[in-house]
């Protein structure tokens, strides 16, 4: 299927199944709607998948069977979103207004998010991380993005030996929740960091 510029595909209360691809160049709005990825599949394009709930969307899901790999080539992930997919982000997730973006969930399956793509906390919206484990692959464009939100790394999050760098500089917060190593430099222009008692954060990057 291919979404062409202006189009708009809305899924409320159902579930779209993909096989292969999908091109979406418009947007794709999810309502209480889920995406699904059977086999390995990419989503690509230069539009939006759309769940704010503030334009009276919400409750996304893209949801993975088994070990597929859901591929995210340019396009912009947004609102209220469940990411519950191995993930190769070569786009971005944005975080708007007050909507939530939780990636991976609290199973005892740990899903990986690999790519150059950036994650950005923004506004008064919160990206949480739950059993994800991040892939150490090379790009100097991938980030972890706190501009005036909240990036939250739980408990469940495998938070050691990340090579994602990470920014804040736009008054938001960051939180650890659990002892969290960075293997690349980090950025704190204007913002916060907050970690739990007992946990701890180290920033060491090779020399």
């Amino acid at each position: 299927m291919n979404v062409n510029s202006g189009g708009v595909v809305y899924i409320e209360g159902r579930q779209l199944t993909i096989e292969t691809a999908m091109q979406i160049n418009g947007d794709l709005q999810l309502a209480d709607g889920r995406i699904y990825a059977c086999t390995p599949i990419t989503l690509s394009g230069t539009g939006v998948i759309d769940a704010r709930t503030a334009i009276g969307l919400g409750e996304g899901e893209i949801l993975n069977d088994t070990d597929n790999d859901v591929t995210i080539g340019g396009l912009t992930l947004t609102g209220e979103l469940d990411l519950n997919c191995h993930m190769i982000l070569d786009g971005n997730v944005v975080g708007d207004g007050t909507d939530t973006i939780n990636v991976g969930g609290q199973t005892s399956d740990a899903i990986r998010l690999d790519g150059q793509g950036k994650l950005i906390a923004d506004d008064d919206s919160e990206i949480i991380f739950w059993n994800v484990a991040f892939a150490n692959s090379q790009s100097a464009l991938k980030r972890l993005w706190v501009k005036s939100g909240t990036l939250r790394f739980t408990t469940w999050c495998h938070s050691l030996n990340i090579d994602w760098p990470l920014v804040i500089d736009g008054g938001g917060l960051f939180i650890v929740e659990d002892n969290t190593e960075f293997i690349v430099p980090c950025t704190l222009s204007s913002g916060t960091i907050r970690v739990a008692a007992e946990a701890t954060m180290v920033v060491d990057p090779p020399e």
